[in-house]
């Protein structure tokens, strides 16, 4: 039985691959964990569908049933999943979910999305490359690639506030 607020399990391949390897965004040193991989995979997929059981983890990700126990169950002593009796016996995260996004800064996902090819730009012509939003009368510099230009003057950093008017940047 589905409550109103319940999303509906997604079965789309696209999603089982999306959920088990997600894309690199950085350089690694190291071979990824897949168990730390697939903790995530899980925690993600309740997160999604609210209220969830092990079946439907199985056959979303491909997962076999017994590491899905044994990962809900070590999610559950960390505090991020509880077994959620009054829907059919799935399991759903708790509110401790949210202590994950505690050192997030709120940084935009362009910056996220465009940081390596400002990166990349910037080492093919030097020049220093900056990304702000727009505060009233002044521009906010949320991402700038000038610590990798020899040509930049020591200017605003990450979080400082800049005079629209008076800065090429604002302009």
């Amino acid at each position: 039985m589905r409550t109103q607020n319940q999303k509906s399990p997604t079965t789309d391949a696209s999603l089982n691959a999306d959920l088990v390897m997600r894309p690199r965004r950085t350089k690694l040193s190291y071979t990824p964990v897949e168990s730390v991989r697939r903790a995530l995979a899980i925690l993600r997929l309740v997160n999604e569908l609210g209220v969830v059981e092990v079946r439907q983890i199985s056959s979303i990700t491909g997962m076999h049933k017994a590491t899905i126990v044994r990962m809900l169950e070590t999610l559950m002593a960390e505090g991020y999943v509880m077994r959620d009796e009054c829907f059919g016996g799935g399991y759903c995260v708790t509110s401790e979910v949210k202590a994950l996004s505690l050192g997030f800064s709120g940084r935009p996902r362009l910056i996220e999305a465009a940081r390596e090819q400002l990166i990349e730009l910037t080492r093919q012509v030097k020049w220093p490359v900056s990304i702000a939003s727009l505060d009233a009368d002044k521009v906010i510099v949320d991402f700038s690639t000038s610590p990798l230009s020899h040509w930049s003057y020591p200017f605003a950093v990450i979080g400082e506030t800049m005079d629209i008017t008076a800065s090429a940047l604002g302009r």
